[in-house]
C-alpha cells in the first residue's frame, strides 16, 4: 500500500487503506503491549486526517478517531479532548450531507422493486416460529424461542 500512496499520493482511497493497515499495526502493538503503541496511534491520525482533507466523504476514518482516542486510556494514548472535537465535526457533517432528494428516490424505486422493502430486516416474523413439539427441518433450530 505505501508503493500505491507514493505512486498516486492523492489518492484518498489508497491512504485511507494505508490508514486501515496501520489502524491493524496499532491494534496488535498495544494487544503484545509495545512501548511504541502511541507512535502507531499518532501516525493513524496523521494518515485519516490526511486523509479527510482530500475527501471529507471517509467518515469511518474520522470514527476510528473517534473511538480510538475516546475508547483508549490516556496512558494507551487516549485523549477525551480530541474523541470530543472528532465526534461534533462527524456530527455537523452528517447534518449537512443528507441528499433529501436522492434518499427519497432511492426509497420510491426500493419500494418499486419490492414493496416489502421497509419491513426487512434480519429477524423472521413471529409466525416462523415453533412450539417446543413441532419439527420443521427447513427452518434451523435457532428459529425457535423455547
Amino acid at each position: 500500500m505505501e508503493k500505491a500512496v507514493k505512486l498516486e499520493p492523492q489518492n484518498a482511497y489508497y491512504l485511507s487503506q494505508k490508514g486501515s493497515i496501520e489502524t491493524l499495526m496499532f491494534y496488535v502493538a498495544l494487544q503484545e503491549g509495545s512501548e511504541n503503541a502511541r507512535e502507531g496511534l499518532k501516525t493513524i491520525e496523521n494518515t485519516y486526517l490526511s486523509v479527510f482533507k482530500m475527501d471529507s466523504s471517509y467518515l469511518e476514518d474520522k470514527l476510528t478517531l473517534v473511538e480510538f482516542f475516546g475508547g483508549l486510556p490516556e496512558e494507551e494514548g487516549g485523549d477525551s479532548e480530541k474523541a470530543e472535537k472528532y465526534a461534533m465535526e462527524l456530527a455537523l457533517i452528517s447534518r449537512h450531507s443528507v441528499d433529501e432528494q436522492a434518499s427519497s428516490e432511492f426509497m420510491d424505486r426500493a419500494n418499486a422493486l419490492d414493496p416489502f422493502f421497509s419491513r426487512a430486516f434480519a429477524v423472521p416474523e413471529g409466525s416462523l416460529f415453533l412450539a417446543p413439539d413441532e419439527v420443521i427441518h427447513e427452518y434451523g433450530y435457532y428459529l425457535s424461542p423455547f
